[in-house]
């Protein structure tokens, strides 16, 4: 399940990729609209990782990479957002996803098994 919230930007830790709980996401609401949907991962699935300065990745290197155990990657819930995978949930969020210093609203997601 996943529950999405809007919330203030100043509830939001600082610096912006600095989240204790992995099962907690802070978006750019305008970024990700406001049709969130999850899935499981695909062939040929890619995304932008925050964090490698807008290169995108495979997400199945990306877990392989992160050490999930190889049974649990082809079910693994992917936020699917306006632009595409916006969260591989527990792991990271899109860097196209991300909150900066322009960004307006903030949707809180949080996933629960």
């Amino acid at each position: 399940r996943v529950y999405v919230e809007p919330c203030s930007l100043a509830e939001v830790a600082q610096p912006y990729t600095v989240n204790a709980d992995p099962w907690i996401a802070y978006l750019d609401a305008d970024a990700v609209g406001s049709q969130l949907a999850l899935r499981a991962r695909q062939p040929g699935d890619r995304f932008q990782p925050l964090g490698l300065d807008g290169h995108s990745a495979r997400v199945n290197e990306f877990m392989i990479n992160a050490k999930v155990p190889a049974p649990h990657r082809a079910g693994w819930p992917l936020l699917i957002g306006a632009a595409g995978i916006a969260w591989l949930c527990g792991l990271r969020i899109d860097a196209r996803s991300a909150i900066r210093p322009a960004t307006r609203r903030v949707w809180q997601v949080r996933f629960e098994r």
